[in-house]
This record gives C-alpha cells, structure tokens and sequence, in this order.
C-alpha cells in the first residue's frame, strides 16, 4: 500500500506504523459505508419499479457506486491537515461514500432528490444544484450529502454519502470531458475550454427540448 501511495500523489510520506494504524481504523469504517451505500441503492430501486408499475417506465437508467480507496482518503486528510482517525474521517469527509443516478429526463432528476428524503429516513445535509447553476466548464449535475441511518448491534448510526443525480447527456458529457482534460493529459486551453463548455449547453437544450416533448407526452410523475 505505501507504494500505491508513492504513485498517487506527491505527499509526505507515512511510517510504516502510522499507515498501517490508518488502514485498520479504516477497515473498520468500510461496514458503515457499504451499509449506507446498500440503503441508498435499495431506495433507489424501490423507487424505481413504484414508478415503472405506476407510469410504465423507469425513471432511472442506471445506478452506480463506490467507497474510496484508503490511499485517496489518506490523500485528502493530510492536505487538509486533519488526523488520521475514525472520527476525523467521519467528520470532516463526506464523500467516502457515493452514490451517481442516471435518469431519463430532468423532472426525474427532482422527482428521485425528493423521493429520496420523504419520510425523513434519509436525511439531506445540504446540496448543489450544478444544474440549475452549472460549473463554469460546463459541469451539470445535482449534488446531495445526505445521512442514512445504519443499524449496528449497539443501535441506529448516521452515516454520510454523497448523491449525484443528473441526466444521461450530462453524464455523457462528464465522462466525455474527463477522458479528453485527463486521460491524455492535454495541456489546458481556452479554446477547448470554449468548446467543451458549448458542447455542455447544446446538450443542456437536448435535455430542455426533451423534458419539453414529455410533459407534452404527460411522461411525468409524483412521488
């Protein structure tokens, strides 16, 4: 693990003593993750077939997730100046966990955000709307941090994770754009800059122009 940690980012270095103390600690976290990531996926599920049965169709194309690796948690501590604790993890981060819907059309990206957190099981700590107010690149998506409540043997614990939710154009153009800026590792410019950015809002009248032809389809619902 301490050679991973060499080729994924220029830090200070950890004794083997101190990181092996963090992985254990860590370890014991990945329960409480897995099991929110569980409560949001099987929510998410339920949500969609209520919605497929009620309107026949699904709301929902895809539902993806992921708990970080412990070099990245490492990573994100340590140029915070956090400790490497259980508690510090639990409280200064909340995106160990991750949640990413794809949907059909934009109303379904509001309708799941509020499907999600009727009842109050699950918890909304606060939220970024990318879509109504999109990154200056271009980068749509809505953002949650939610708690979701896990049982354990000593009782009921709230766990962070992050949501997004956004349609299949803006997570087209979100993969499309990350393989041209990363994975080639192309110098940034601004006329690819410009160019991405206008490929973000043709795609973002795509999904206007969509939503526009559902709701004159009446392809809608309520939770």
């Amino acid at each position: 693990m301490n050679e991973e940690l060499k080729e994924n980012g220029n830090i200070n270095f950890p004794d083997e003593e101190q990181f092996g103390q963090f992985i254990s600690q860590y370890r014991q976290l990945m329960l409480l993750y897995e099991s929110a990531v569980q409560c949001v996926t099987v929510r998410l599920d339920t949500i969609g077939k209520e919605v497929t049965i009620r309107e026949q169709r699904s709301p929902i194309r895809t539902v993806t997730s992921r708990i970080k690796e412990p070099h990245s948690i490492y990573q994100k501590l340590q140029k915070r100046g956090y400790p490497l604790t259980l508690e510090s993890i639990m409280e200064h981060l909340n995106d160990i966990a991750g949640v990413r819907v794809i949907c059909e059309y934009l109303q379904d990206v509001y309708a799941i955000r509020d499907a999600l957190i009727s009842g109050g099981t699950i918890r909304l700590v606060r939220e970024k709307d990318y879509i109504k107010h999109p990154k200056p690149n271009g980068y749509r998506s809505l953002h949650m941090i939610v708690d979701v409540p896990v049982m354990l043997c000593e009782g009921e614990k709230y766990v962070r994770c992050e949501i997004q939710i956004r349609t299949t154009a803006m997570d087209s153009w979100a993969g499309l754009e990350h393989n041209l800026r990363y994975k080639k590792d192309r110098a940034q410019d601004c006329n690819t800059d410009q160019k991405l950015k206008r490929c973000a809002s043709l795609l973002a009248e795509s999904d206007s122009l969509m939503q526009e032809i559902a709701d004159e389809l009446g392809l809608f619902w309520n939770i």
